[in-house]
């Protein structure tokens, strides 16, 4: 499999995605950056200053990486754990970091986009690793350890989590913590969402 394209492709599609819906992205300066850590966007409507995006890209290049440094006709690969839950948290933790840097007292809504290009993994991976069950009709725990246990504050620092398929440019889903009602709210306003229509 090809690798992913470089972070700027991204970046731009979440933009457009976000322009679509009114909602302009506008990157932080480069003095800003490298004052500290920042998110990739500060979010506006009507140029009123509305939130705050982070945009990471779960990516499974472990095999291309093999490949890369295989002589000719070598087999590489082999079994190894999953490591989908561990990697989604991780960015989860990493980019609350980036915009507890701009908007600690959590004055304006959160966004985390992921835009994902690990084979395999789907929305439904974000949503086990938040809430901790994966949704088989019932609700079944599986990874109550990450989603109650390290993380269990943090990812409540971010209001709405919208899932990309990279390959196909396209919204998987979105998750909303439902932490901030009114900062929910906001969102859903932005992105055309009825909150009652929000599975929990």
């Amino acid at each position: 499999m090809p690798r992913a394209p470089a972070e700027q492709h991204d970046l731009d599609l979440v933009a457009a995605w976000l322009a679509a819906r009114q909602v302009r992205a506008e990157r932080f300066a480069d003095a800003e950056v490298k004052a500290g850590k920042t998110p990739d966007f500060r979010l506006f409507r009507d140029d009123h200053l509305v939130g705050y995006c982070e945009v990471k890209s779960p990516r499974d290049e472990w095999l291309d990486d093999l490949l890369k440094d295989a002589a000719p006709f070598q087999i590489v690969g082999g079994p190894r754990d999953d490591a989908t839950f561990n990697r989604i948290a991780g960015l989860v933790r990493k980019a609350v970091k980036q915009l507890d840097a701009v908007n600690p007292d959590r004055t304006l809504p959160n966004v985390l986009a992921l835009v994902n290009w690990a084979d395999g993994n789907h929305f439904s991976d974000l949503d086990e690793t938040l809430t901790g069950y994966l949704r088989l009709g019932d609700k079944v725990p599986t990874m109550l350890k990450t989603a109650e246990g390290r993380m269990r504050d943090e990812k409540l620092r971010v209001d709405a989590y919208v899932w990309f398929d990279g390959r196909r440019g396209q919204v998987e889903g979105i998750f909303f913590t439902q932490s901030n009602i009114p900062h929910r709210d906001s969102i859903c306003s932005w992105f055309n969402v009825d909150p009652s229509k929000i599975i929990i």
